[in-house]
């Protein structure tokens, strides 16, 4: 893939833009070469996650759109959805 951003001790750190090779994006913070902060990433599918990262992982406040209407609002831990704030189903 590709990346777009600031480096620290040669891994990416601070903001950045990763375009992996599978046609996935992610555009947000890094910390030491992991997603890590606030960041958003885009799936080929159409589907969007936009919210908290870390240690590559999606962990705290999200949100996931998919491509279908349907949207998990709320938070994350380990990259799973856990709890909802609010949900809208198409």
């Amino acid at each position: 893939g590709t990346y777009n951003g600031l480096f620290k001790n040669n891994k990416r750190h601070g903001l950045g833009t990763y375009n992996f090779k599978s046609g996935d994006k992610y555009s947000g913070q890094w910390n030491k070469g992991n997603k890590h902060g606030q960041g958003t990433y885009y799936y080929p599918s159409g589907n969007k996650y936009v919210g908290q990262w870390k240690n590559d992982y999606k962990h705290g406040q999200g949100t996931m759109t998919y491509k279908n209407g349907l949207i998990e609002k709320g938070i994350w831990e380990n990259g799973k959805f856990m709890y909802a704030q609010g949900s809208q189903n198409p």
